[in-house]
C-alpha cells in the first residue's frame, strides 16, 4: 500500500477511510462519500449557484465571463455523489478553462434506476445546449458519470440529437458486468474498485436489466461510432483501466476522434485530488487546454 505521506498515498487513505462500518449500507457510503468530498477545497475565484436546468437540479460553477459551458457528471457508482461534492473539481476546471461548469444532481440508484439518471442528465444537458449552443458545450464525466456520460452521447447520436463539441471521460465506468482484467491485474494497486462493488452497485442501477443488453447503461456493450471528440483519461494501474482503452480503441477502429491519456502509477479518479496532487492539477489542466481548444470561444 502507498505511505499515507506522499500525496498519492493521502489520496488512497482518503478513499480507503471514507466508510469504517462493516457491513455499510448505501445510507452510509454516501455520507461517507460526502465527508470525503468535503474536505476537498473550492478555489478562489468561482461564483457557486444552485438552479436547475430542464428541471433537474444543478450546481453552477462560473469562473468568468465565457460562452463555454461544461456539463458534468459527477462519480459514485450510481449509488452515491452530489453537485454539491463536486464543488472543488467543478472549481478547478471552470478556473482552468475560463468557462461555466454546471454539475448535474441526477437521481440515484437504488431509489431511481436506469433510465431516471440518464433522463435526468439529458434533460439537463439539452437545456444546457438551448442557452450556449451544443458547440460550445463539453460534456464530462468520471467514474460512473463517465459511464453516464458515454450512455448520454449513445442516446443523443441514436435519437438524433444536438451533439455536443467534446467529451472528457475520467477513469470512465462502462462495463456494469466487470469483465475487464484490469479489475484482477490491478486489484492491489487500486484499492478504490472491487469487482464486487461495480456488481452490487451497477446491479441497482440497473434494475434488473441485463448489462449486456442496455448499452446506454453499460457502454462497454455499445457502437461506438458516431461520437463526438473524446479524451479518455485513466491511470496505468487503476482498475477500471482496460475499459478506458476498449473506448479509445472502438472509437478509433469506428473512424471517430478520440485521445487517450495514461497517467502512471494513477489510482481510480485522481484528478478529484487537484488541490495536493501533482498528477492531479496536471490532469485538470489537460482537460481544460484540450476541451478549450476543440469549442469555440
Amino acid at each position: 500500500m502507498t505511505a499515507p505521506r506522499t500525496p498519492i498515498g493521502r489520496a488512497v487513505s482518503m478513499f480507503t477511510s471514507m466508510v469504517s462500518v462493516p457491513n455499510p449500507t448505501i445510507a452510509d457510503k454516501r455520507a461517507g462519500y460526502e465527508r470525503m468530498l468535503a474536505e476537498l477545497p473550492v478555489p478562489n475565484g468561482v461564483a457557486i449557484e444552485r438552479t436547475e436546468f430542464g428541471g433537474v437540479p444543478c450546481l453552477r460553477v462560473d469562473a468568468g465571463e465565457s460562452s463555454r459551458s461544461i456539463v458534468l457528471l459527477h462519480g459514485g457508482g450510481y449509488v452515491m455523489g452530489s453537485a454539491e461534492g463536486y464543488r472543488g473539481l467543478a472549481g478547478a476546471l471552470a478556473r482552468a478553462a475560463g468557462c461555466e461548469v454546471v454539475v448535474v444532481d441526477y437521481r440515484l440508484s437504488p431509489e431511481h434506476p436506469y433510465p431516471a439518471p440518464l433522463d435526468d442528465a439529458r434533460a439537463a444537458y439539452l437545456a444546457v445546449v438551448t442557452e450556449r449552443g451544443a458547440d460550445r458545450t463539453a460534456v464530462i464525466g468520471d467514474s460512473a458519470g463517465g459511464g453516464l456520460a458515454t450512455g448520454l452521447l449513445m442516446a443523443l447520436r441514436d435519437e438524433g440529437g444536438p451533439r455536443p463539441g467534446c467529451a472528457v471521460l475520467i477513469s470512465p465506468e462502462l462495463d456494469l458486468t466487470a469483465s475487464t482484467d484490469s479489475l484482477r491485474r490491478n486489484r492491489e494497486l487500486d484499492p478504490v474498485v472491487r469487482r464486487e462493488g461495480i456488481l452490487l452497485h451497477g446491479g441497482m442501477y440497473l434494475g434488473g436489466r441485463e448489462a449486456r443488453d442496455t448499452p446506454y447503461a453499460s457502454p462497454y456493450f455499445g457502437s461506438y461510432a458516431e461520437l463526438p471528440p473524446l479524451l479518455v483519461l485513466t491511470g496505468d494501474t487503476e482498475a477500471m483501466h482496460d475499459e478506458a482503452l476498449a473506448l479509445h480503441r472502438g472509437v478509433i477502429d469506428a473512424g471517430g476522434d478520440a485521445t487517450l491519456a495514461v497517467y502512471p502509477a494513477m489510482i481510480h479518479v485522481w484528478p478529484l485530488f487537484w488541490s495536493f496532487l501533482p498528477e492531479g492539477r496536471r490532469a485538470v489542466d489537460e482537460i481544460a487546454g484540450w476541451v478549450s481548444a476543440r469549442l469555440p470561444g
